[in-house]
């Protein structure tokens, strides 16, 4: 739902949208992220412009040894 700009509410489409993502702990506090956003790539046009297709990411993080694990 949107509002425009005088003042009037638009309704977009719902889809459904399943995100993946997978946690692996490394020695030394460290760990590995890896995901995928939108795994089965729908898309739902210009009505959810920049919202909808896959996006893959992968990262790695480090907590310090004052911090709880994983």
């Amino acid at each position: 739902m949107e509002r425009d700009a005088a003042g009037g509410t638009t309704w977009r489409e719902t889809f459904l949208r399943l995100d993946l993502r997978l946690l692996a702990p490394l020695p030394w506090a460290l760990a590995i992220t890896a995901g995928v956003d939108n795994l089965l790539d729908r898309r739902m046009g210009t009505d959810w412009p920049g919202f909808t297709g896959r996006q893959v990411y992968a990262g790695l993080t480090w907590r310090n040894a004052g911090t709880t694990a994983f």
